[in-house]
């Protein structure tokens, strides 16, 4: 399971963002308790890729009674406008 979604990272010295068009969003980690899950999220070039060229963290608090906490927290990633219009990957 993963995102598929365009990556940008501001270089300095560059005026425009580095733009990796179709990057590959995992969830890498998932660490917390019912109340509260902190994930970390790694981006690669491609999914066969061997290194990452992004990550970031996020905190969101699951749903006890529904499916699993990996889709839950894709779910959540959807919901924020930073990923608006990712895919499944």
């Amino acid at each position: 399971m993963a995102l598929i979604k365009d990556f940008e990272k501001q270089v300095p010295g560059l005026a425009a963002p580095v733009v990796v068009p179709g990057a590959y969003w995992a969830i890498q980690s998932i660490n917390g308790d019912k109340t509260e899950l902190h994930c970390t999220v790694v981006v690669k070039e491609r999914a066969d890729a061997d290194g990452t060229i992004g990550q970031l963290a996020f905190y969101f608090t699951p749903d006890a009674g529904a499916d699993n906490y990996h889709a839950q927290a894709y779910r959540h990633l959807k919901t924020l406008d930073a990923f608006a219009g990712a895919q499944d990957g």
